[in-house]
């Protein structure tokens, strides 16, 4: 089990949400109950593992008149030497050396938010589907930290668009508890946040002007805080912080140019 893991369950529970929750960057650790080292996309042990669990979340709404939100969520994830899905994550990986995974992977797009806070003062615009990416992945561990990089496609012909992520975390022992510290960026093209944040043509009113953003970089950090125990048992709680692009904070359906998050967890692998 891994902090990777705990990212993923929160961004496939964060589906209609505008957090990356990048401070949840992936990591590996040693599970001292179990004397087993794993790192998600790059499991340093050859047995197959499955993980299950659940964590609730309360973060806000970048959105005009969007509403914060508190969700529960259970959460499921499995991975073995070449295959693993996690949350909204299916993957295909190889292992070039023992701390470095490259994988192919399809997820849910987690850029923006399809319900745009439920905001009222928003309801009239066209409504948004949930987007299906395609694209590769790289992971690193080693002495220094964690390294992750993703460059992503939409494959299901929604915004058409681009976006890439790269996130550093390490592993900061505190006895039986792990500190995790990560910061991260992400890039997305103009027609990704044209999708998530953009103003059209049919959607002008007095007060929402035409607005079409170019791409922008989002900055994101945070900390997450681990507890393993009883050799299949982990506990933790997280917090993260968001900057956004000025290309997302200009535009006229947003009312925020950062936003926090936190949350608590569970897990049980086997």
């Amino acid at each position: 089990m891994n902090v990777k893991t705990i990212k993923k369950l929160s961004l496939s529970m964060l589906l209609s949400s505008s957090v990356s929750f990048a401070a949840l960057a992936q990591t590996d650790y040693v599970d001292k109950t179990s004397h087993r080292t794993s790192l998600f996309r790059g499991n340093l042990h050859t047995d197959s593992s499955w993980l299950a669990g659940f964590g609730a979340y309360s973060f806000d709404s970048l959105y005009v008149g969007g509403k914060s939100r508190t969700q529960a969520v259970p959460y499921f994830s499995y991975q073995s030497d070449h295959f693993f899905f996690d949350g909204a994550t299916l993957g295909l990986s190889i292992n070039p050396s023992d701390n470095l995974r490259l994988s192919a992977i399809v997820s849910g797009d987690f850029t923006g938010d399809i319900d745009r806070g439920d905001s009222s003062q928003l309801a009239d615009m066209q409504d948004l589907n949930n987007v299906v990416n395609a694209g590769f992945a790289l992971d690193y561990s080693g002495g220094f930290g964690d390294i992750n990089f993703e460059v992503l496609k939409d494959v299901s012909n929604e915004h058409k668009g681009t976006s890439a992520s790269f996130t550093y975390s390490i592993n900061v022992p505190l006895g039986n508890w792990v500190l995790i510290p990560a910061i991260g960026s992400s890039w997305s093209s103009s027609k990704v946040l044209n999708y998530y944040y953009g103003v059209q043509e049919n959607e002008v009113l007095n007060g929402r002007a035409f607005y079409k953003p170019q791409s922008g970089y989002n900055y994101n950090t945070g900390l997450t805080l681990i507890r393993p125990f009883k050799e299949h048992h982990t506990i933790g709680a997280t917090f993260s912080y968001d900057k956004f692009s000025s290309e997302i904070s200009d535009s006229p359906i947003v009312d925020k140019s950062n936003v926090n998050a936190v949350g608590l967890f569970y897990f049980y692998s086997f």
